[in-house]
């Protein structure tokens, strides 16, 4: 396949006046791959959680933990968990990025995180399709990319943890809404 400039051409999302090595906390979302409902369904008007929210769920918990043992702990470097809601094709959650450094050691920030969890849990997915504990996927598990906004205070910390909380109540109003019937 050749090159394409116009189909091969990513666009970061990252802001390219923004120092991501600073102190925020960012609202991330991720989204599954083509809106498939791999994580939870309702059915019969009963929540039904699959593996995959657990496996999900454990990684997300684990992150703090993961983070303190790597190359950021080098540099005073660290993540803080606050709130997170995993719907049914998607995942939203707020980090805090810690920077006990004064010098800008890493600079790469919340994305790493990121690419990291994607890929984690994609290989722990893919073990439980082989398992037969998950549903396949098409070639890839999430999207491409990913949605951020950095929380500059606390009005908008309050907002965004508010959607988180009220998320799974509005699952039909979501813009992420879909149902493979």
């Amino acid at each position: 396949m050749k090159f394409n400039p116009d189909r091969h051409n990513r666009k970061s999302i990252r802001l390219k006046w923004y120092n991501y090595t600073n102190n925020w906390l960012y609202f991330i979302t991720i989204s599954i791959n083509s809106k498939l409902c791999l994580l939870w369904n309702i059915k019969d008007w009963k929540l039904e959680l699959f593996e995959s929210w657990i496996m999900i769920q454990n990684e997300w918990l684990n992150l703090e933990k993961r983070f303190e043992n790597t190359l950021w702990n080098k540099y005073s470097w660290g993540v803080k968990l606050h709130n997170f809601i995993i719907m049914p094709n998607h995942f939203h959650w707020i980090i805090e990025i810690k920077n006990n450094n004064s010098i800008e050691a890493i600079p790469c920030g919340c994305p790493d995180i990121i690419w990291w969890f994607k890929s984690i849990t994609t290989n722990k997915y893919i073990e439980m399709v082989y398992s037969w504990k998950a549903e396949t996927f098409n070639k890839k598990l999430w999207q491409r990319n990913y949605y951020e906004h950095i929380i500059k205070n606390e009005e908008r910390y309050n907002l965004i943890d508010n959607y988180i909380k009220t998320n799974v109540h509005k699952w039909n109003e979501d813009k992420f809404y879909y149902t493979e019937i």
